[in-house]
């Protein structure tokens, strides 16, 4: 049965707007800022474009049972991931608790759900925050850690969990009012007790950095925790000490780190908007917003039809020309996977396609810190025979492969900065769980990009330069190492090349006795 609920006073102004039924606001355009394949968030502009209202909604497109029967069994009915935010949400707000305001949620009678929640006006991300005032900045530091504190105070003491209380759920206005995002998995109980709060605050130390917040920050925040936890005044009646507490937060925080979703939080925050996606032509194709720029109002033919020479060289790229002399490279595959379509229709999820999972690795590598080929548009439409066809569209600047400006280095400090920059390149590559792709190095693993400064910055050479690799062994550094080495200079380099190489992936701390008897005969070999 659909099911809408909507906030008393944005009722009767949604309604001017024509939307009156889930699926009315299931079917509002937006830009999508994130998400998974089950879900995502777009951003939506409601209202006269004179006073328009800034929105998220977040969109579901199935509701499989078992979530539904994770939600009754937390207290909510057999609902939707969406209606569970909407009641949660409500119940923070009425407690005191800043985060955003529920427009409407609902559930079609398709399956699908929605939450629409109003923007955050004036704030910033806790990573962003954090990365400006920089380390120097301890007064307005220790002021925000306090601050930030005492209002995860407010979430537990008044009965909340969140375990998804991660940085980037986190923003910060310029008066110091902090907000919380993505209380899609919390819910209210009586009392949280001391483990679980530790649990949740540890979510949100090992999602900041170190370079963003050190022990001293840390420490205010906890210890302002406490006090407006009623400390010492819980310390007499059981409750943790300060060290206790830290102790607690610290290991739990070493348990998450070593995953590697949490790692890739750390990185640095992306630029607003960096990888927002725009759905197209019956939401059949997803551009960028760069992209949509350049494009116009026009979508070209051969995003929506491959030509006959894209469809001969299905799986390869083949370069085409975008307005402004730019150049990119375009690949069309078709597939054919008639269980994978019985299970999708079976279990109401998207078929995956290879050009949505190697755009994700692409977006995936971005938020490492990685410069990779930029994409511009990803889709995916049926084909004749039952077959799936897709397409990824990326950015091919003319850059120079390393192995070349290597060789155009003749000064030994050039040469070092190269390694270093190799060696940091592939250390986030393996910790984002990737390999070099052997099979990919006809245009360069690497490749180097010169600022107007003429700084070099290096970049993977193509989409297909890396492979994914779950469970990374010593070989596959050898090799990977290998691989850089031989590009930085010809042949494989000499001794001193590869152990600078190896001291420049590892640390001079890293790098263990154990680790130098492994790598000795690569060191060695003449």
């Amino acid at each position: 049965m659909p099911k809408l609920t909507v906030h008393p006073r944005a009722g009767p102004w949604l309604q001017q707007l024509g939307l009156r039924s889930a699926e009315d606001f299931l079917a509002l355009p937006g830009t999508i800022v994130g998400g998974h394949p089950d879900r995502h968030v777009a951003r939506v502009r409601l209202g006269p474009e004179c006073d328009p209202i800034d929105a998220f909604l977040k969109r579901e497109h199935w509701v499989p049972w078992k979530e539904r029967l994770a939600n009754a069994w937390a207290g909510f009915g057999f609902v939707s991931r969406s209606l569970r935010e909407a009641q949660t949400l409500r119940a923070a707000a009425a407690a005191g608790i800043g985060c955003p305001e529920v427009l409407a949620a609902g559930e079609a009678s398709d399956g699908r759900a929605f939450l629409l929640l109003r923007e955050l006006v004036n704030t910033e991300e806790l990573r962003t925050v954090l990365q400006r005032l920089g380390p120097g900045a301890s007064g307005r530091g220790l002021w925000l850690a306090r601050v930030l504190g005492r209002e995860l105070a407010r979430i537990h003491q008044a009965g909340f969990r969140h375990p998804d209380l991660y940085a980037k759920h986190v923003f910060v206005s310029p008066e110091g009012r902090v907000l919380f995002l993505d209380w899609s998995r919390a819910w209210r109980k009586g009392t949280v007790g001391w483990p679980e709060r530790w649990r949740d605050l540890a979510a949100l130390d090992a999602t900041v950095a170190d370079v963003l917040a050190g022990p001293r920050e840390r420490m205010a925040c906890l210890r302002a925790y406490l006090r407006a936890c009623g400390w010492p005044a819980a310390r007499r009646g059981g409750g943790p000490t300060v060290r206790t507490a830290a102790v607690a937060i610290r290991r739990h925080s070493t348990r998450l780190r070593q995953r590697r979703r949490i790692e890739e939080m750390r990185q640095r925050a992306l630029p607003a908007g960096e990888q927002n996606l725009i759905w197209l032509a019956g939401e059949a194709i997803c551009v960028t917003q760069q992209f949509r720029a350049i494009l116009g109002q026009e979508v070209p033919g051969w995003l929506i039809e491959p030509g006959p020479t894209q469809i001969v060289a299905n799986g390869a790229w083949t370069e085409v020309a975008l307005p402004e002399r730019r150049r990119a490279l375009l690949r069309w595959r078709t597939v054919w996977r008639p269980l994978g379509r019985l299970w999708s229709w079976l279990s109401r999820r998207p078929l995956s396609c290879p050009e949505f999972e190697r755009a994700g690795a692409l977006f995936r590598l971005q938020r490492w810190g990685i410069r990779v080929p930029d994409v511009l548009a990803v889709g995916r439409r049926p084909a004749k025979g039952g077959r799936l066809a897709s397409f990824l569209l990326v950015g091919h600047p003319a850059a120079p492969r390393l192995s070349e400006y290597a060789r155009a280095m003749l000064e030994p400090w050039a040469r070092h900065e190269l390694t270093r920059q190799a060696a940091a390149v592939l250390q986030k590559l393996h910790a984002a769980g990737y390999v070099l792709n052997e099979e990919a190095g006809e245009e360069g693993w690497l490749q180097v990009q010169t600022d107007a400064e003429g700084s070099p910055t290096l970049v993977l050479g193509s989409p297909d330069a890396f492979q994914p690799c779950p469970h990374l062994n010593d070989e596959r550094r050898r090799r990977d190492l290998a691989l850089v080495c031989q590009e930085l200079h010809s042949d494989l380099g000499s001794r001193t090349d590869r152990l600078r190489l190896l001291l420049s992936y590892y640390g001079t701390r890293r790098l263990t006795p154990t680790l130098k008897r492994r790598y000795w005969s690569w060191i060695t070999t003449p």
